[in-house]
């Protein structure tokens, strides 16, 4: 049984190879590309910025992430 650890851990992974070949993105660019639950991209999303490995950023009234 895969822990709920590595569960996140290789979807943050997955996020941010996604990110890795993209300037910028919203969230629901994000959610397209990947096919993440709002919940499972929030939680990628939060440990990614929490280890300043991507960054988020208002542009115009919408939220952006990108690699940091």
């Amino acid at each position: 049984m895969i822990s709920f650890n590595n569960m996140f851990r290789n979807k943050a992974r997955y996020l941010y190879d996604i990110l890795s070949n993209l300037k910028q993105c919203t969230f629901d660019e994000l959610k397209e590309r990947t096919h993440f639950s709002d919940v499972d991209l929030c939680f990628a999303l939060c440990s990614l910025i929490k280890v300043n490995k991507i960054y988020q950023k208002k542009i115009d009234d919408v939220i952006v992430y990108g690699v940091a």
